[in-house]
């Protein structure tokens, strides 16, 4: 079943936007389910739709990776940077996704690393 699913998202990625990328890749993700070649489509499809990603799609899509352990530098350098431009509105829950999915694809991106740290820091009487 989730091979047709995969199969269906394939023929259909190019149309989707920004959130519906996020939320597939999310969905497999959950599932625990990593489709190589779909999972390369929609770090394709997603790279110049990155602009459009909000908080939750950043930190979603970048666990969903992670979850799957699917490294794609080129789309993950991407996304650390979309994360380091809006990490003054995450939230604890992005924050946390976000700094999890970075140490688990033992990905090094130490100004993004101090940003969340000192954001949480920053964060911590919210908690």
């Amino acid at each position: 079943l989730l091979e047709s699913i995969a199969a269906s998202a394939m023929l259909r990625c190019r149309q989707f936007n920004a959130q519906h990328l996020s939320n597939t890749v999310w969905a497999f993700a959950i599932l625990g389910y990593a489709d190589e070649t779909l999972l390369a489509a929609i770090s394709a499809q997603s790279l110049p739709l990155i602009g459009e990603l909000d908080i939750q799609n950043i930190s979603n899509t970048v666990w969903s990776f992670a979850a799957l352990a699917m490294g794609a530098a080129p789309f993950l350098a991407a996304m650390s940077a979309a994360a380091h431009r809006s990490l003054a509105e995450f939230g604890p829950q992005e924050l946390s996704n976000t700094a999890w999915s970075l140490a688990r694809l033992a990905i090094v991106d130490e100004p993004l690393m101090y940003a969340i740290s000192s954001a949480a820091l920053s964060r911590m009487p919210e908690l």
